[in-house]
């Protein structure tokens, strides 16, 4: 039979995949964007790519966090040892994982809501990927990097 806690580790495996895949989809955005530099094409590949990889790592992340919340409970676990009972390979985990989250929602993410409405507005009205287009999304990538990391 399956159980909560089966279809929480379910969860947390494809969220695990998702935000794994995003450095195959960055990867293959890459690859299909080299032969496409100077087209008209190459905007809404670019514009395609920042979404699509920025989506999958929220949506990986935030899954990862949650499934792995409710896991603890499903386990009889405690986060950082409040409470309960946390191994120490878990508790290890869980001290580097907030540090990331408030690296990343202390001074990472601000950066990023910055630059995605200037990435729009450098984008509208012009058929072409121009200098500041490039420098924002190249931002863009290294901001999104930094939070999967």
């Amino acid at each position: 039979m399956i159980t909560l806690r089966h279809i929480l580790l379910a969860l947390h495996i494809i969220s695990a995949g998702i935000w794994i895949a995003q450095l195959a989809a960055e990867f293959a955005y890459r690859s299909v964007m080299r032969g496409s530099q100077g087209k008209p094409i190459e905007l809404p590949l670019l514009m395609a790519k920042v979404r699509v990889v920025n989506f999958m790592g929220q949506v990986g992340g935030i899954g990862i966090l949650f499934t792995g919340f409710a896991l603890l409970w499903t386990d009889n676990l405690s986060f950082l040892g409040i409470g309960g009972f946390t191994p120490t390979w878990l508790l290890v985990k869980q001290i580097v994982y907030l540090v990331a989250m408030l690296i990343a929602f202390l001074f990472i993410v601000p950066t990023q809501r910055k630059l995605v409405p200037q990435f729009i507005e450098a984008a509208r009205g012009t058929p072409t990927v121009t200098p500041q287009i490039r420098q924002l999304a190249a931002q863009m990538t290294l901001a999104s990097r930094l939070v999967n990391v």
